[in-house]
């Protein structure tokens, strides 16, 4: 992903002390009997070919991390040039623009009314009917977890703050200075104009959902060991295959976030928490760290989305035309989860009761990890509503393809360092790896494994193929309608989220598997 020969000279997280796994959060692990290799992947079997092939294929022809360095930050024609082509993402048309058109506040509003890894960071105005994405705000004594993220970043340029209307159409903006007063810097004085401080609020932006992202590959890892886990120990055959589906490729990228992204202080190179990276801390490990309790805490998807994430309501959103689209998809969990449980208990109702026991008591053995997860119903949930969002990877992290969004890093430099490098890769190469059919609430398995053997058990499978169609129904019907919207080759690349599978390399992935 980044510069890997820097990340493991760099000493890493801290390993397990049972089983040599690292700890992303210190204290959170798989439970003490299950060892590295199980808990990791059972030999080769678990590393998803086709996301690895995808992925080392990018890396191995990529030059941004050699050619960038030197460079002026004002241009990234390297990626733009090369990234789509490495990706073989099939154009959506001749005039299509990948990386998106030049309007940045456009794109900041976008972003936060369809990504939900973004509209997360959005709170209520305090001033006015409307909506504040506060980067800096020293005297709020209950803040967001954007702006609680946001005090754990360095550098200079970050505090900005942007208000919108009740509709979400940009209303006004702040600068704040950099040193320990920070007063509001009068619009007249300040050095860029609107269009250049959106690029700064959107480096914000992809730093915290970055956050959450890296999080949320903890999770997945520590649920997607428990299923699989359960149903092996139960003899509970129909519903292991199940389980090894969703476990494909997870560990590995739980890996690479523990030496890539979130690591100890001696790591000034990992994305997340390095200074080198974004420019986060180890304040910033300790926040997500009770993120990841504060999910185990809320196993359903209303106890994650609104419980946990959002600071605004339904009806907020709805009337803001906030999340119009995710809400379709979302809206699918809680049904899809009660008759998936449903019908995988009909298989074998011994078995079911045995394998949700133990599901529960894995989840409740992970170290200092807190779950209430206690019904496979709950995981369901909890892991659909996070593949859903997980899905919206694709999207953001395109901005680091964007020089105006990216040479915020360090907006005292006029040109690009190994550092900007390493992230504006570690970015785009997060866009590589999809397969297709791999989506939430799909009925299709795809692990080599099973060799032949594509469905599931008839009943479960029937309920996989309802919900399935019904998703994909809403995918064709977005698709086609969003490509009617007059800014659509300039704008698309934030709106193609909730398209089928592979339109513009997009997908709402079953897991955290790229």
């Amino acid at each position: 992903m980044v510069k890997i020969t820097d990340a493991i000279c760099s000493k890493p997280a801290k390993p397990n002390r049972e089983m040599g796994l690292p700890e992303v959060f210190e204290g959170v692990h798989l439970p003490p009997e299950h060892g590295f290799r199980d808990g990791l992947f059972d030999g080769q079997l678990d590393l998803n070919l086709p996301s690895n092939i995808k992925t080392v294929s990018f890396i191995v022809s990529d030059k941004i991390k050699s050619e960038l360095p030197g460079k002026p930050s004002a241009y990234l024609n390297e990626a733009n040039d090369m990234v789509p082509k490495q990706l073989k993402v099939k154009p959506v048309s001749d005039t299509y623009k990948f990386f998106g058109g030049e309007d940045r506040l456009n794109h900041l509003c976008l972003f936060l009314k369809t990504n939900a890894f973004m509209a997360m960071a959005l709170t209520a105005s305090k001033k006015h009917d409307g909506f504040e994405l506060k980067a800096f705000d020293p005297k709020e004594d209950n803040p967001s977890l954007f702006l609680k993220l946001m005090r754990t970043l360095g550098g200079k340029g970050h505090r900005v703050n942007f208000e919108f209307d009740n509709k979400m159409e940009f209303k006004s903006f702040q600068v704040f200075a950099d040193d320990d007063e920070g007063a509001q810097i009068p619009e007249e004085d300040l050095p860029q104009d609107v269009q250049a401080y959106a690029g700064s609020a959107l480096f914000n932006l992809f730093f915290f959902a970055s956050c959450v992202h890296a999080t949320m590959h903890v999770l997945h890892f520590l649920m997607v060991s428990a299923f699989d886990e359960a149903s092996d120990m139960t003899d509970f055959r129909q519903l292991n295959m199940w389980a090894e589906d969703y476990n494909d490729n997870v560990g590995i990228k739980y890996i690479e976030v523990s030496l890539l992204l979130i690591a100890g202080p001696d790591n000034q190179n990992a994305i997340i928490t390095g200074k080198n990276g974004f420019g986060g801390s180890a304040a910033t490990r300790v926040v997500l760290q009770s993120l990841l309790n504060q999910w185990g805490q809320n196993p359903t998807a209303e106890g994650f989305f609104f419980d946990c994430m959002m600071n605004l309501s339904r009806e907020q959103c709805e009337r803001a035309g906030i999340l119009t689209e995710f809400f379709k998809h979302y809206d699918l969990v809680k049904p899809f989860a009660e008759q998936a449980s449903e019908a995988s208990k009909s298989l074998n109702t011994p078995k079911f009761d045995k394998m949700e026991a133990h599901l529960q008591d894995y989840l409740a053995s992970c170290g200092t990890f807190t779950s209430k997860i206690n019904t496979f119903q709950s995981w369901l949930e909890l892991m659909s509503v996070t593949g859903i969002i997980h899905g919206n990877t694709l999207s953001y992290t395109r901005v680091a393809g964007i020089a105006e969004v990216m040479r915020w890093r360090n907006i005292e430099s006029d040109i690009w360092d190994e550092h900007d490098a390493n992230l504006i890769f570690a970015g785009l190469a997060t866009i590589s790896g999809m397969e297709e059919e791999r989506h939430v609430m799909s009925s299709t398995l795809h692990a080599k494994k099973h060799l032949f053997f594509k469905r599931f058990a008839p009943k479960l499978q029937k309920v996989l193929m309802e919900f399935s169609d019904k998703s994909n129904e809403l995918k064709e019907e977005y698709q086609e309608a969003v490509q009617q919207e007059p800014a659509f080759d300039s704008d698309g690349f934030i709106l193609t989220d909730y398209c089928l599978d592979g339109f513009d390399g997009k997908q709402l992935t079953l897991t955290t598997y790229i």
